[in-house]
């Protein structure tokens, strides 16, 4: 499994209403009360750090748990893989349950799984002279993203907020996959025989996308299922394998060890004597892989016995799209 991620965000800008004291004055909901419209004052791709590159290999909720906090300083020094700190640190907020959502991209994304990430920073509490922003899961953990201001020309801008605006900041993390296939072969033993196995994706676009869990290929144990007859194969991205399907529950999966920096990690998955026995299987389809789900075409077609097993170990990769 291959995929890339990258982030993104937007500013925005809310001047409200304020009393004599400099104090927001708020409605019946508790709420700023605006002052015009909501200003997009700029937009920016973003730098995932290698702490950000690391969390994917490490973190048991690695899509949900993602960015917890936002926050904005006043540096000038350009951002590196490396960086762990906002060069010049002037507030954070950390965003509410409801601010964290995943959906499946359009355009430039089609078939990305988007995760998004909306943080509100109170009245004033960002005012300043803003020229980096950054993601992290606590207020001064090592940063996961960071960037630096900059204009089309890739000049560094500076973002006012004065002390009766509010600053918005929307993130949007993408994780891309992989749409070639992964091929390779195996041998069947004690018997001898020769497979090519082929790894796709399944149901791109199409089937809800997993934001909880462990990301990689195995992740959601009761949703898989072995194609079987001899029409059944592997299918298109956006669909499932054909063939007859046959669903079982994994009865052991295993993680494998992560080392930093490597930003890849080998997981296996076994379907038991008890599951998936029968003639002329052409396919297995992953469902709840984090985020996206996947397919194993075979050929030629196996057929599986009790007390066989079938063993699938896989690579999963990500990099800086």
């Amino acid at each position: 499994m291959n995929v890339g991620i990258s982030a993104e965000y937007d500013l925005l800008i809310q001047k409200v209403v304020v009393d004599e004291a400099g104090a927001p004055v708020l409605d019946r909901r508790g709420k700023p009360i605006p002052v015009g419209a909501l200003r997009k004052v700029h937009s920016q791709k973003n730098l995932i750090t290698n702490t950000g590159m690391n969390w994917w290999g490490t973190n048991t909720n690695a899509p949900a748990n993602f960015g917890v906090y936002c926050r904005v300083g006043g540096g000038s020094t350009e951002p590196a893989n490396t960086d762990t700190a906002l060069a010049s640190p002037i507030a954070n907020v950390a965003r509410s349950g409801g601010d964290a959502t995943v959906a499946w991209g359009s355009g430039d994304y089609l078939n990305c799984a988007v995760i998004t990430l909306n943080f509100s920073f109170g009245v004033g509490a960002a005012a300043g002279n803003l020229t980096e922003v950054g993601l992290g899961n606590t207020a001064s953990d090592s940063l996961l993203t960071r960037s630096l201001f900059k204009d089309s020309s890739g000049n560094p801008i500076t973002i006012t907020v004065a002390s009766d605006e509010q600053l918005l900041v929307y993130y949007r993390v993408i994780i891309r996959p992989d749409t070639t296939d992964k091929t390779f072969s195996v041998t069947t033993s004690p018997t001898p025989t020769a497979y090519t196995i082929t790894l796709r994706p399944a149901q791109l676009g199409v089937r809800s996308l997993f934001f909880s869990g462990r990301f990689g290929v195995v992740a959601d144990m009761n949703n898989q299922a072995v194609y079987y007859g001899t029409s059944s194969g592997i299918g298109p991205i956006t669909g499932s394998p054909t063939g007859t399907r046959s669903a079982f529950f994994v009865a052991t999966a295993a993680w494998g060890a992560f080392t930093p920096g490597t930003f890849e990690r080998t997981d296996t998955y076994t379907i038991g004597s008890a599951n998936g026995n029968h003639s002329d299987i052409g396919a297995i389809e992953i469902l709840g892989g984090v985020p996206f789900s996947w397919q194993v075409g075979i050929s030629p077609r196996l057929t599986k016995i009790s007390p066989e097993t079938i063993k699938i170990t896989i690579l999963n990769k990500w990099s800086r799209d």
